[in-house]
């Protein structure tokens, strides 16, 4: 497994909910990209790019949020808000599998947060990285 970033979605909404680990990635503002770059810019000093500047010399307005990958945010919450997010894997005849987004809050007794009521009702087959993206944005939105 790579290490996956989040999407912007997700990102913008770690920082909004706090997140403040250095990275070496940000996204940046779609308004000063042309339609053939990509959002994600990667520089060789971790910084915490929420704050605005980093510790490269970029302009505040450049800098739209740090892009955490997967397994940090994950981390983070689990550590930080007691939320742990996964994706489980589930197989279906004939030889299918796909995976369930899933949320856990450990500060509430181990109380499972159900984001799929039957996985067979689901409208398409995540993979691992799509499930776990989805249980990332739903703990940062339980977040107050």
């Amino acid at each position: 497994m790579e290490n996956q970033i989040v999407s912007y979605d997700t990102a913008l909404l770690a920082k909004e909910k706090g997140f403040n680990i250095p990275v070496i990635q940000y996204y940046t503002p779609k308004k000063y990209c042309t339609e053939s770059d990509d959002y994600m810019t990667e520089r060789y000093v971790e910084s915490d790019w929420n704050n605005g500047y980093g510790s490269y010399p970029t302009l505040p307005e450049k800098v739209s949020c740090s892009a955490p990958i997967q397994s940090l945010l994950q981390k983070w919450l689990r550590e930080k808000h007691n939320l742990y997010t996964n994706a489980v894997p589930c197989e279906f005849p004939p030889e299918t599998i796909f995976y369930v987004p899933q949320l856990i809050n450990l500060k509430g007794g181990d109380e499972l947060l159900k984001l799929v009521d039957n996985p067979l009702d689901m409208e398409e087959d995540y993979s691992f990285e799509q499930g776990l993206e989805i249980s990332l944005q739903e703990a940062l939105k339980r977040i107050k």
